[in-house]
């Protein structure tokens, strides 16, 4: 378990990639369960009006438009093969942010100071262009492309992803 995180967090720095992650429905499982239980636990700190069945929905419909995106990369370059391990090292590299940053969140849901309320922010979107920069690391080793490009479909992943959920699970007014 200890060498998994180390390895993740070694992609995190961007010293190795996916392609030493055993690519395998066991730890793509794996991988999605502790990702799965993070981004609830985060969707739950920071949405705190949303109902638990929402909170749900939103982590599928991401990690589903995520999936899909990766998927059709990989037939795209015709590097199928790549997919399990892409998407484990995407879910476990995230799931290490998620655990930096859980703290960040409770911090900012639990102050009004708006000297921190800044600081949380800048730590926010420094943590954004990090998780750009391991996302565009990992699909530049699993499809071939430049690091700009995965940086950029992974941001496109992510804008995708919150404007489904937006228009499917937007309170209505």
């Amino acid at each position: 378990m200890q060498q998994i995180v180390l390895y993740f967090w070694q992609m995190c720095l961007l010293r190795a990639g996916p392609e030493g992650v055993p690519p395998n429905l066991f730890v793509l499982g794996f991988t999605f369960t502790v990702y799965f239980v993070l981004s609830l636990a985060t969707l739950l700190i920071t949405r705190n009006d949303m109902e638990i069945v929402i909170v749900i929905a939103w982590t599928l419909v991401g990690v589903g438009i995520e999936a899909l995106t990766v998927f059709g990369l990989l037939a795209f370059k015709r590097v199928m093969s790549r997919f399990a391990s892409t998407m484990a090292a995407l879910l476990g590299t995230n799931s290490l942010i998620l655990t930096i940053m859980l703290p960040v969140n409770v911090l900012f849901e639990a102050t009004d100071i708006a000297e921190l309320e800044l600081l949380v922010s800048t730590a926010f979107l420094t943590t954004f262009i990090w998780w750009l920069a391991i996302a565009g690391f990992i699909l530049n080793k699993a499809a071939n492309i430049s690091i700009l490009q995965g940086a950029a479909i992974a941001f496109g992943i992510e804008m995708l992803a919150i404007s489904t959920n937006l228009s499917l699970f937007a309170p209505s007014t």
